[in-house]
Formats: C-alpha cells, structure tokens, sequence
C-alpha cells in the first residue's frame, strides 16, 4: 500500500519526504520502496523532485539509491537516466548511465529578454 516517509532537520523543518507505492523494511534498516517519488526542500519549498521504479532508502543514513530508471526534475531542467545515488549529507544525485538533461525556459536560464 501506499507509503510515506518524512526527514525533518534539528530545528524540525521538514527537509524531504518519499512516497511509495509500497515499502518492504530490510534486516539493516534499509527500506526497498516500489513506485519511488522524492521531494527535497529548500526554505519549505519543493526545490528537487526524484522519481524511480524502485529504490532502496536508507532513512538512518540519509541516502538513497537505486538501479532502475530515473527522473530527477528542479525547477528548470529535467535529468533521466538509469540508476542514481542520493547523499543527503552533500546534497548531491549521481546519475549512473544514459543520463538525458533537458533544459527548459532556456531564456529565462541565459537571462535574455524573449523575442517574437
């Protein structure tokens, strides 16, 4: 059945949350989660969104990762590809392979009044 799963910081601000459309808890505390979608925010606000078939959380470590396909969508640009890795600690994704970035409101990006 559907799953969520909230991260707050110490202040108790809520920094990302996951949702699934179901979650298997593993032996080491790992959470194998099917129909993946995490939001990460910034000031209270949906800065990043992941998506996956299927991802293996690690709520206690603050990571994520998984191998099947991937969406990773912010503001401005959307990158897929297969496999990824999330690090709560540096704040960074890693895509592993066929990553694709698609840029979007390209003139908003390079800051160029629009022409018609």
């Amino acid at each position: 059945r559907s799953v969520w799963y909230p991260r707050y910081d110490d202040s108790g601000q809520m920094t990302a949350q996951v949702f699934g459309e179901s979650a298997e808890v593993q032996a080491d505390g790992s959470i194998t989660v099917t129909g993946f979608k995490m939001e990460l925010f910034t000031d209270g606000v949906t800065d990043v969104r992941i998506i996956a078939e299927e991802c293996v959380y690690r709520p206690q470590e603050g990571k994520a990762s998984s191998e099947s396909n991937v969406v990773v969508e912010r503001e401005n640009v959307v990158i897929s590809g297969r496999g990824f890795k999330w690090d709560s600690q540096n704040h960074i994704v890693e895509i592993h392979e066929n990553t694709r970035v698609v840029l979007r409101n390209i003139r908003e990006l390079a800051n160029e009044p629009e022409t018609r």
